[in-house]
């Protein structure tokens, strides 16, 4: 709690910086901080909108995010931070698009108060993305092929054996597969008869 008092502290020292704040709120959630990260959200959101000019769209996703964790998304705090994330729409990775999806899901209830602007940009921009968007490469220590059972070691080396470049154990938009191909822009997965699959 006193690295987060602390950075807190040096955040706010940095009024020019709203998407720090916003980010920093977003963290302070993530780690369980939530006074904290409440008092960020209030900062920021002075009378209950934000100024739509002032954040950044990965800014507006993070506060967006940080607010509903913190039950303060209503409609007008929304309205400002989608209209900031669709002026930089084109900057929003998917990770911060799956924020501002995750965000209208635990504030249920907020849509039915908006305005179509903001139904129309989280329909266009929102709907397909995954809520589990990973924030970043897994930790060094995960060998994936460490996962591929004696089946899929086996096919490994077949495939070795046939000069075919592969990979062992990929995971592609959040799943994991055993073997993938790019040359056969394919990915391959083993059946086990005696596990009853088809």
């Amino acid at each position: 709690a006193s690295f987060f008092k602390a950075v807190g502290d040096q955040v706010a020292k940095v009024p020019d910086s709203p998407d720090a704040f916003a980010h920093f709120s977003l963290a302070a959630a993530e780690a369980g901080h939530w006074d904290i990260s409440r008092q960020v959200v209030e900062a920021l959101c002075f009378g209950g909108a934000a100024a739509p000019n002032s954040l950044s769209g990965g800014g507006a996703s993070a506060l967006a995010l940080s607010a509903a964790a913190n039950g303060a998304l209503n409609p007008p705090l929304l309205e400002a931070l989608v209209r900031s994330c669709s002026a930089g729409e084109m900057d929003l990775t998917p990770a911060q698009l799956g924020d501002l999806r995750l965000a209208v899901v635990l504030a249920s209830g907020v849509l039915q108060k908006s305005d179509g602007q903001v139904l129309s940009f989280l329909r266009t921009m929102c709907n397909e993305v995954l809520l589990d968007d990973p924030r970043g490469a897994p930790p060094a220590w995960i060998q994936y092929p460490d996962f591929l059972t004696d089946a899929e070691h086996d096919l490994s080396q077949a495939l070795e054996t046939c000069e075919l470049k592969h990979c062992r154990g990929t995971v592609v938009n959040g799943a994991f597969f055993p073997v993938t191909c790019h040359a056969l822009k394919a990915v391959i997965c083993l059946e086990m008869a005696e596990a009853g699959a088809a």
